[in-house]
């Protein structure tokens, strides 16, 4: 009975194998056409938008030429330039009219012990 049950379970995987692998060519042969689709809707969308960034361009010239302050496009980009502005700026601490005296250190007598 159990040698029934076995075959069985085999047939029926066998079966489920073939079936999974038919549906998978089918899927991939519609994959191309798919592709091209999305593709072509990108490409459409790209081309929107670079005409608004040129109408946007062209209405900021329009506006005038003023000093627009440029505004870091990433955290990264930020950090950099703030470290590089601290190390192009000139340290100015303040002059230093005073010169401090220099003390000797005295180090403390060990005591001995006798054995």
């Amino acid at each position: 009975m159990i040698e029934y049950a076995q075959a069985f379970a085999l047939f029926a995987l066998l079966g489920f194998a073939f079936f999974m692998e038919k549906s998978m060519r089918s899927k991939i042969e519609e994959l191309p056409s798919q592709t091209e689709a999305i593709t072509d809707k990108i490409t459409g969308m790209t081309e929107v938008l670079d005409d608004i960034a040129d109408l946007l361009n062209e209405a900021m010239h329009a506006v005038g030429n003023s000093a627009i302050a440029q505004t870091p496009s990433s955290p990264v980009e930020a950090i950099l330039s703030a470290f590089i502005g601290n190390l192009t700026t000139p340290k100015n601490h303040g002059p230093q009219e005073n010169q401090r005296t220099i003390h000797e250190i005295n180090p403390t007598p060990t005591l001995e012990t006798e054995n």
